[in-house]
């Protein structure tokens, strides 16, 4: 679902505004990148996944539901 400027990947929206809801960017290292040292590429590659939530507002949806406690997080595999 578009959110922002965007689409994300996993979103977890409580019932209850109240409660904590998650946002999750997923970003995989391919094969050509794995050359270099995969723990610093895995890192480096969830930090974007967060800059992506961040820079394409990818929580507009939750704010405009009134839910303000958000959990973002980038994983990398």
């Amino acid at each position: 679902q578009e959110s922002g400027y965007g689409r994300y990947d996993i979103v977890i929206i409580p019932k209850d505004i109240s409660q904590l809801a998650i946002m999750i960017e997923l970003k995989s290292v391919t094969a050509a990148k794995k050359e270099k040292d995969l723990s610093s590429l895995l890192q480096q590659e969830a930090q974007t996944a967060l800059k992506q939530i961040e820079d394409k507002h990818y929580v507009a949806e939750l704010e405009q539901r009134g839910i303000k406690n958000i959990l973002k997080m980038g994983l990398a595999f």
